[in-house]
């Protein structure tokens, strides 16, 4: 009864048990699943993506993967186990797999790391956001064709003070977006704090 979805397969690779969840995943009923092979049930495409994992199991190795299915329209993200199935003399008599739907996890990690690398008011990099973009691109041996751009806005705390941190909120925004339709696709554009603004340019001589 739980969630994930539980298999064991045979050496053979034939199915010997699966639970309700795997029955509902692949929407067959239960005859039509025991006794059959992974290929017969999950079909050819798919068969041949699994096999190689098939063949690590079978020699012993416990595989851990992640893939991507499409559930009702949607991709839905699976984080999956086989794990080999010993039989009394100590060989690999097949393996148990088990698959558990980890995509709101998987979003809800995206959205933490959005979060801690881009700046909420203008979408744009924060200041953490752009040193990890500027560490990979110094790795990458960008740095010798790279150039910076620090940005300041002159009088913008009158804007505030004038007509209030909405408007200079729109103010921000507006320039960012300025800022970014005159840069190219593999420029990086950053608001690290304020009304700075960082811009990095790549492959300049």
């Amino acid at each position: 009864s739980i969630p994930s979805i539980v298999a064991v397969v045979g050496r053979n690779r034939r199915y010997r048990f699966v639970n309700e969840a795997f029955l509902r995943w692949v929407g067959m009923p239960h005859d039509r699943v025991i006794g059959h092979t992974v290929r017969d049930v999950l079909g050819r495409a798919d068969y041949l993506r699994v096999s190689p994992w098939i063949v690590r199991v079978l020699a012993g190795e416990t595989v851990q993967f992640e893939r991507e299915y499409a559930a009702n329209g949607a991709a839905r993200i699976f984080a999956g186990s086989y794990v080999p199935l010993y039989a009394e003399d100590g060989s690999v008599d097949g393996f148990i797999a088990l698959l558990a739907d980890v995509s709101q996890q998987r979003q809800e990690a995206v959205r933490l790391l959005q979060l801690s690398q881009l700046d909420s008011l203008t979408g744009l990099l924060n200041r953490g956001g752009l040193m990890g973009v500027l560490e990979q691109k110094l790795r990458e041996g960008a740095g010798p064709a790279m150039a910076l751009l620090y940005i300041d806005l002159d009088r913008f705390k009158p804007v505030n003070d004038t007509h209030g941190h909405l408007v200079g909120d729109e103010v921000l925004k507006e320039f960012a977006n300025r800022l970014r339709s005159r840069l190219r696709p593999t420029d990086t554009l950053a608001r690290p704090g304020g009304d700075e603004f960082i811009v990095v340019l790549y492959g300049i001589r």
